[in-house]
């Protein structure tokens, strides 16, 4: 087991040294063409707080100026180049670098070898094999405050890729500091030695409770696939649609309680259920009901191809959904819904949340409730008839500039505003009804007791 909080600091720290040995020699640029080479080229990325560019050559003199022994230098001048970008949580929003690099890394054959969730953060790391040899290292770490991406490459031995992460905590390269204080990455990732699930681990939260925490993973043939289903109470969901043909499930699986005994005793209780009916993929948990002081918490997260239909339903925390093409229905009870992407038939329920919806086109009736919370909905394409309805809150509809159909819009404590030419039925501009457009079947109904209307175009 490796701590990669160290390997990611020497990997800086060792590209800082180059500050020291580098005169007269030009800043390294990208390997462009080299497999296993990431461009970190984040669109309308910030600026960097950390960007590191090394080439293989200037590892190698990096490595001998460290005055590492022979062994040492042979093992770092397997590499090609070592490239690291680090920003500002505040510039940059973790989950579409995320997903950006994700796309990119699964179309070239990256696998994940890593994944490490905690209260503090997200460590995920990927391989690029090329028959017997590692080509490429991708490392995506999110902490409380800041993100770091690092992207290792060359010709590597796997059976070496452990000494080379232990050669790479240099001791010896002194108190060069770059501010990685303020990077708040205060947790270990510990890689895995086997394709077998995370090992569950047990710990006192300063809260006082104990903690039994697990992840377990899947990994599907999607081929075929039509329908992914997914079933839990406590517990988020969140579903990534990608041109992958393969099924991946990450669940993360949550007992806490007083005693130290009966958390690890309970989790024993916890089962969670993948299974293959047909064209349809379920995911589900079942356990006895928990005493009197005891919590459970099962969240998914789950990547398919974006073709599937979703079918996801929790109680007691959120649904977000990115980059399907199929229909979805989502309901939660306490959670807000957040949804981007989606075809055909879209139903989004919620009781204490928002919704918020980006979709493509919606070929199929488009349903969005929740009673305490706004609803921001837009739709790019097509016609259907839509619901929006809420008590507390506001709601703003985008609809396609050449929507045609019937709106019918009331609220009992606020005003509608429309973009489209609708008569007001209301003096007081509570309501409003009549056609969309050249009109037609397609009824646009909204809702709210305690909010404002407003129909964009």
């Amino acid at each position: 087991m490796k701590n990669y909080r160290n390997f990611i600091l020497s990997v800086v720290l060792l590209s800082g040294l180059l500050t020291i040995v580098r005169s007269g020699i030009a800043e390294a640029q990208a390997e462009k063409n080299i497999r296993g080479h990431i461009d970190l080229n984040f669109p309308n990325a910030p600026e960097a707080k950390i960007e590191i560019n090394l080439s293989g050559k200037l590892i190698g003199l990096v490595a001998r100026a460290a005055k590492h022994d022979r062994e040492t230098v042979e093992l770092l001048e397997m590499l090609e180049g070592v490239y690291v970008r680090g920003y500002n949580q505040d510039d940059a929003d973790f989950g579409e670098v995320n997903r950006y690099y994700e796309n990119k890394l699964i179309k070239e054959g990256w696998d994940v070898i890593a994944k490490v969730k905690e209260d503090d953060g997200i460590v995920e790391v990927r391989i690029l094999s090329d028959q017997d040899m590692v080509k490429g290292l991708f490392i995506m770490v999110a902490g409380n405050e800041d993100i770091l991406l690092v992207n290792i490459f060359g010709r590597i031995n796997p059976e070496r890729i452990g000494e080379l992460l232990d050669s790479l905590i240099a001791d010896d390269l002194g108190d060069f500091d770059i501010g990685l204080d303020n990077l708040n990455m205060g947790f270990e990732l510990n890689m895995l030695e086997s394709d077998e699930d995370y090992k569950p681990r047990l710990q006192k939260r300063q809260s006082g409770k104990w903690e039994f925490s697990e992840q377990l993973d899947w990994i599907l043939n999607g081929a075929g696939i039509s329908v992914i289903s997914a079933k839990t109470t406590h517990g988020a969901i969140t579903l990534e649609g990608s041109v992958q043909d393969n099924v991946i499930i990450h669940v993360f699986k949550q007992v806490s309680t007083r005693d130290k005994a009966d958390a690890e005793e309970f989790a024993k209780k916890v089962h969670i259920y993948v299974e293959q009916h047909g064209k349809e993929i379920k995911i589900y948990r079942k356990h006895p009901k928990p005493p009197r002081g005891i919590n459970v918490s099962v969240s998914y997260e789950i990547q398919c191809p974006s073709t599937v239909d979703v079918n996801l339903h929790t109680t007691h925390s959120k649904i977000e959904i990115n980059g399907v093409e199929g229909a979805v229905d989502a309901v939660t009870t306490h959670g807000r819904i957040k949804l981007h992407g989606g075809v055909g038939r879209i139903h989004a329920v919620t009781t204490h949340g928002k919704i918020e919806a980006s979709v493509r086109r919606l070929t199929d009736e488009g349903k969005f409730v929740t009673t305490h919370g706004p609803i921001n909905v837009a739709i790019g394409a097509g016609v259907a008839p839509v619901l929006a309805r809420t008590t507390h809150g506001s709601i703003n509809l985008k609809l396609p500039e050449d929507f045609s159909g019937y709106l019918d819009a009331k609220t009992s404590n606020g005003q509608v505003r429309s973009d489209f030419l609708v008569p007001f039925t209301d003096k007081s501009k509570k309501q409003l009804t009549g056609k969309i457009g050249k009109g037609g079947l397609a009824k646009v109904t909204l809702r709210t007791t305690n909010g404002n209307i407003n129909l964009k175009k």
